[in-house]
């Protein structure tokens, strides 16, 4: 059964749409009740936005859809299962905990800080994050939750393995393309803790590959640069 990514190409009619009433990001969301009520109410619910993301006053929240018929008048329920806050939180939303992981990367790598060990620590815990969300069934960008009979009840936005490994990689390989020790741990990530390579997750070659290309052009930079900063040390005063 073919499952539609947007509400009008589901071929149900509009049965009401249920608004943000104050902005902040989705902390929680009970799916289980929303489920129960879709089911209840003989309705399908499309969820525009994944757990983590902003939602502005007056964005949906959710769009009611129905075979037949209109607004039930218990729409406004839904907004109750709905837990929005001016932070987002880890309960329910994986990527942030590694959003958390690649900002202490980042700082590390900056001209400030200039810590890379830190950050290659840090990516060591990112790649046991990348080989538990692998070794998860993800559904991708659209989520399915059906009733006991089968049928579908919520369709909702999701993230997947590609947005994972994109937040946990593309920043720190950025800030850390002229680290030695940083491009050569993005290039063994694949293949910590036999990080699992399905067929739909290529992102994962991909990412060794990036990492080859700049581990090869900082290896040639720092080769390159040897002996001008092993005369400028030695040549150069104390104090």
């Amino acid at each position: 059964e073919a499952v539609p990514e947007e509400p009008q190409e589901s071929g149900l009619w509009p049965a009401g749409t249920v608004s943000c009433k104050s902005a902040g990001a989705i902390q929680a969301v009970s799916e289980g009740r929303l489920l129960r009520w879709a089911s209840e109410h003989d309705r399908v619910l499309f969820v525009p936005h994944a757990i983590g993301d902003f939602v502005p006053a007056g964005a949906p929240l959710v769009e009611v859809l129905a075979l037949d018929g209109g607004p039930t008048g218990d729409e406004d329920e839904l907004a109750g299962l709905f837990a929005l806050g001016d932070e987002r939180t880890i309960e329910q939303d994986p990527a942030f905990a590694l959003r958390i992981m690649v900002d202490i990367a980042i700082k590390a790598l900056s001209p400030a800080i200039n810590d890379p060990t830190t950050a290659v620590q840090v990516t060591g815990h990112i790649a046991e994050f990348l080989r538990e969300i692998g070794s998860t069934p993800l559904e991708g960008r659209t989520r399915v939750l059906r009733d006991d009979a089968g049928a579908v009840r919520i369709v909702a936005r999701g993230r997947r393995w590609e947005d994972y490994l994109t937040l946990a990689v593309t920043e720190i390989r950025e800030y850390g393309a002229n680290s030695v020790q940083v491009m050569r741990r993005l290039r063994a990530m694949p293949h910590m803790n036999s990080m699992p390579m399905r067929p739909r997750q290529k992102s994962s070659s991909e990412l060794v590959n990036h990492a080859d290309a700049n581990f090869t052009h900082t290896a040639m930079v720092e080769k390159r640069n040897a002996p001008a900063t092993i005369q400028s040390a030695c040549t150069s005063s104390p104090g």
